[in-house]
């Protein structure tokens, strides 16, 4: 399992690099590239045409939005979980920030981004203790299920405007 996982953070690195840099090549030439698009259909359907990128851009840009919300809150949940656990004295959990902000990061991998955020932070804190791993495992798990059936639905559901249970379902 370890070539796998190594070959998907490989591949969602990758992706997110390509996803910023493409991001930016269209921010500078968003016009030019519709307009080609644009040029290349039938006079009688450019509207329909510039209509349908626009769509689809807007589309696209709430998705986005959605999932990075999703991620900022189940990493900050994340987070403030193990920093009461880590107050409270109940157990030790080293590095929390950075635990919470990877199983955040992961989080934003469709559908097996949490089972990543949940393995790979459980495998890191197992490091430093077997109680430290146990706690990681309860609260990544925990939030994983409230994030899949609780707020994930909702937060797509408003930036996407699908029903809930299509969020679930899909």
């Amino acid at each position: 399992t370890a070539p796998t996982l190594i070959g998907d953070i490989g591949g969602f690195l990758g992706n997110l690099v390509l996803i910023f840099v493409m991001g930016i090549y269209w921010i500078n030439s968003r016009e030019r590239v519709a307009s080609f698009l644009v040029d290349l259909v039938p006079m009688g359907r450019q509207a329909q045409t510039r209509a349908m990128l626009d769509e689809i851009e807007v589309g696209l840009g709430a998705y986005v939005r959605g999932i990075v919300l999703v991620s900022v809150i189940v990493g900050f949940l994340s987070f403030v979980a193990m920093a009461i656990l880590n107050a409270t004295g109940i157990v030790n959990i080293p590095n929390a920030g950075s635990l919470s902000f990877f199983y955040g990061l992961a989080t934003a991998i469709p559908i097996i981004g949490g089972l990543i955020g949940v393995a790979a932070a459980t495998g890191l804190a197992l490091l430093s203790s077997p109680a430290a791993a146990a706690a990681v495992l309860i609260i990544t798990f925990v939030l994983q299920q409230v994030e899949n059936y609780y707020v994930s639905p909702r937060i797509m559901s408003s930036s996407t405007r699908f029903d809930e249970i299509l969020v679930i379902v899909f």
